[in-house]
């Protein structure tokens, strides 16, 4: 109901109807439109999701070669400065029993002790005096070793 005022200044009332027609957006065209519309964009987030796993893929291998290179360059550092300070023989007998000597454990326990006062003893201390304490202190923590079965 729409209701004015006349330039009479009579209100006027009047009823209007207004119908509209949406078959354009119900027919069997719109619905493929929109079937397609739809697949179109799964298609879109499936290409996006595999496009972002491949990407992601690519940084962790690139991470892994980088680190790898590390390690490698921190090795190489490693084995020099051991050649540097030990024979020829000595290192590859070192490099042959680390490799015999690996062990895998379930459960361990690292001990990691301090001499207290160690720098002010070293310098009060003559050479020999203070290797001889050294090496007592080292037997005493081999027996304590032999005595609980533990590992080395």
């Amino acid at each position: 109901m729409v209701e004015a005022l006349s330039d009479k200044g009579k209100l006027v009332s009047e009823r209007i109807i207004i119908i509209t027609h949406y078959g354009v957006f119900s027919s069997l065209i719109a619905w493929v439109l929109y079937s397609i519309l739809l697949i179109v964009l799964a298609i879109s987030i499936y290409f996006w999701a595999d496009l972002r796993i491949a990407r992601d893929k690519y940084l962790l291998e690139t991470e892994i070669v980088n680190r790898t290179r590390e390690l490698s360059d921190q090795k190489s550092k490693y084995e020099e400065l051991l050649t540097n300070y030990l024979p020829k023989e000595d290192f590859e007998k070192l490099q042959e029993s680390t490799k015999e000597k690996t062990q895998r454990f379930k459960m361990v326990t690292v001990l990691f002790s301090n001499i207290l006062g160690f720098t002010e003893i070293a310098e009060q201390e003559n050479a020999e005096r203070l290797i001889d304490d050294l090496d007592r202190f080292f037997f005493e923590f081999d027996e304590v070793v032999q005595r609980f079965h533990l590992k080395r």
